[in-house]
């Protein structure tokens, strides 16, 4: 199904905790600049893009293009204070999204969170929604996939900004860093320049 009920505005509403750490930075208008040039990117974007299937579009349209607009308009009035802002705020949601995990893994277990991580994923990164990727069945003491292939790497380079993609890989620390009982595992990721990006949830008691 081609997402249809998205609009530039939209998805820009759903960035507002951008637009608050901007305002609590810098000021009201400054903050008010950048989403005015981040709505006419989005806006001349999505003019030239074809809409996407549902899946590609939950990172793409909602995830990956506002953000990286957001980006590249503050980079264009505070230059290098951009990244580092985005970069925590990225973190910051990031660590905030993951306590529904920490609820789902408090309330069934590691074990049963295993299986339903296992499948989430095969769902959310798999090639239908743009990633290439191999996914594992749960072992006794730990899940993992690896991603070969990522469209937050490929629309963030065509987009014109390919160091922000360190900024999602990091977010990965925030959103998986914290959970009970669960160790999360990376040796690397296609953002530091690595062959893939590797996603092993560990049991913390379990070598």
């Amino acid at each position: 199904m081609i997402s249809d009920t998205r609009t530039p505005e939209s998805v820009l509403k759903g960035k507002q905790h951008y637009y608050d750490a901007i305002q609590e930075r810098f000021g009201r208008e400054t903050a008010d600049a950048v989403f005015s040039d981040a709505l006419a990117r989005i806006s001349e974007y999505w003019y030239t893009h074809d809409r996407l299937p549902e899946g590609q579009a939950i990172h793409v349209e909602d995830n990956i293009v506002p953000i990286a607009f957001i980006y590249m308009a503050l980079k264009d009035l505070i230059a290098d204070e951009a990244y580092p802002l985005i970069h925590a705020v990225k973190s910051d949601a990031s660590a905030a999204d993951s306590e529904a995990l920490k609820t789902r893994i408090r309330r069934d277990g590691v074990d049963s969170f295993f299986l339903w991580w296992a499948d989430h994923c095969r769902k959310v990164y798999g090639c239908g929604n743009g990633f290439v990727s191999v996914h594992h069945e749960p072992s006794s003491d730990h899940v993992s996939l690896e991603i070969l292939g990522c469209p937050y790497q490929t629309t963030l380079k065509e987009l014109g900004c390919p160091e922000l993609i360190r900024s999602f890989c990091d977010s990965d620390n925030a959103f998986y860093g914290g959970l009970p009982e669960i160790r999360f595992i990376r040796k690397g990721t296609l953002g530091y320049g690595n062959e893939l990006c590797d996603f092993r949830l560990q049991k913390a008691d379990s070598q």
